[in-house]
């Protein structure tokens, strides 16, 4: 009789990649490399990847020092189930690079500004949508 496989508690699942996936975003965001981020917390670039990857786990003192290397607040490396949550993410890896580049020129503007902006952006989507 074959005996089930069981699986193992301990190793990295979705949670895993959701945050690693937030890890990315963040690092790519400040333009740093793996092997930056990896030598500010002392391992080695494929740690970070496989971090990254969702492929190792990452402990909560890590998570502590990815915050402080990547200058965010914790709360920014929290996974969320949420729709809201979920669009973000998805818009932001449709294409992350173009995505990077648009939010880091909407952080520059004054808030009047960006309001207009974001108007407008919106008005060219729906004109594009009905053509």
């Amino acid at each position: 009789m074959a005996r089930k496989r069981q699986l193992n508690p301990r190793a990295a699942g979705d949670y895993d990649k959701r945050l690693g996936e937030l890890v990315r975003l963040r690092r790519k965001e400040l333009g740093m490399s793996q092997s930056d981020l990896g030598a500010a917390l002392g391992v080695s670039f494929q740690q970070i990847q496989k971090q990254e990857r969702g492929v190792n786990r990452i402990s909560a003192a890590t998570l502590q020092k990815i915050a402080i290397a990547l200058k965010a607040p914790l709360s920014f490396f929290q996974p969320s189930d949420e729709a809201g949550q979920a669009e973000v993410n998805t818009l932001l890896f449709k294409n992350a690079g173009l995505s990077l580049r648009l939010l880091r020129a909407y952080r520059s503007l004054p808030d009047a500004v960006g309001r207009h902006f974001v108007s407008a952006m919106e008005a060219t989507a729906e004109a594009l949508a009905s053509q």
